[in-house]
């Protein structure tokens, strides 16, 4: 005997239990995430990461640099990768490597941002209590690896992420 489709139709109990039931599974598997770290409904496991993450980098002390940038973002340079170079703690220079043009600093001072100045976007990012936010830090020097942000749900163009790697330290 096959389910009346017709709209407004009593639907099988069989069928409504099964899906009232898949529903509970996967609500208490986010429990369960959430206990675990997996998924961070209140933001704290996301600052106390990046809190023992800008430690290991000032741990290392690293105010001379090089490194590998890529923002992922409606803007400027999004999507590039570009190498920055950072002396004293302060970008000097900034070079788009798939056309080897050096980027104009003082006109677009976002396009090649500094480690900190990361941690910095990071932090504002969870300030603003994000409705989507990933990242991951490296383990040895605690720089941003990749960072993925959503400040508004189905809010468009607001997404931001980065990757950053080839942290070279300059003597």
């Amino acid at each position: 005997m096959s389910a009346d489709t017709t709209p407004g139709a009593p639907r099988p109990v069989a069928g409504h239990l099964a899906r009232r039931a898949a529903r509970a599974f996967v609500l208490g598997l986010a429990g369960l995430w959430a206990g675990c770290g997996i998924v961070d409904s209140d933001g704290s496991g996301w600052e106390k990461d990046l809190a023992e993450a800008r430690q290991l980098w000032r741990d290392a002390s690293l105010t001379d640099y090089d490194y590998r940038v890529r923002q992922l973002c409606f803007c400027g340079f999004g999507g590039a990768v570009i190498a920055v170079e950072v002396r004293g703690g302060e970008v000097v220079a900034a070079t788009d490597t798939q056309s080897g043009e050096a980027i104009p600093l003082s006109q677009f001072p976002w396009a090649a941002p500094s480690v900190e100045d990361l941690f910095q976007r990071i932090e504002d990012i969870l300030e603003g209590g994000p409705a989507e936010f990933t990242a991951t830090y490296d383990p040895l020097l605690g720089y941003p690896r990749s960072v993925s942000s959503d400040p508004i749900a189905n809010a468009i163009d607001d997404e931001w992420g980065v990757e950053a790697s080839d942290v070279e330290a300059m003597a």
